[in-house]
């Protein structure tokens, strides 16, 4: 009975250090970045901006001779960009003065990279040559 309970806990031990590892490697990976081009060349990137109709779409090539995020993106495209910093995140509450939940009830602001929605906060998502970044003002899925 004693090593039936020894072998449940050491079972048990396991288990829960597995998953704590793996949350930290999770979160690791979402909070940590490393810029892929380092100013050796220059990127061309286009950005694309959806006000849900507030404002006309915006669609814009910048070019840039280092590595840059989507948050950067924004500010070298000329765009007054109002953000919410928690510790080293950065959360985009206004893009040229349309503000999240205020110009239209229940609208964020939410970028994709490529078509896919972006899984980093926007100042840690490093771009590279040839990617498309479009923030949209909308209603978020889940909600």
């Amino acid at each position: 009975m004693k090593s039936r309970k020894l072998l449940f806990y050491v079972l048990f031990s396991l288990t829960i250090t597995g998953v704590l590892t793996y949350g930290f490697i999770q979160y690791e990976g979402l909070t940590s970045y490393e810029p892929k081009n380092k100013g050796n060349q220059f990127i061309e990137v286009v950005l694309r901006i959806d006000f849900a109709g507030v404002r006309p779409t915006v669609s814009q090539s910048i070019i840039s001779n280092t590595s840059i995020s989507v948050l950067s993106l924004l500010e070298l495209g000329g765009h007054n960009v109002s953000v919410r910093w928690y510790g080293e995140l950065a959360y985009v509450q206004a893009i040229d003065g349309v503000w999240e939940n205020k110009d239209l009830d229940g609208y964020y602001w939410i970028y994709y990279v490529n078509g896919a929605w972006g899984d980093k906060a926007s100042n840690l998502f490093y771009l590279e040559s040839g990617m498309v970044v479009e923030w949209k003002y909308e209603t978020p899925s889940y909600a």
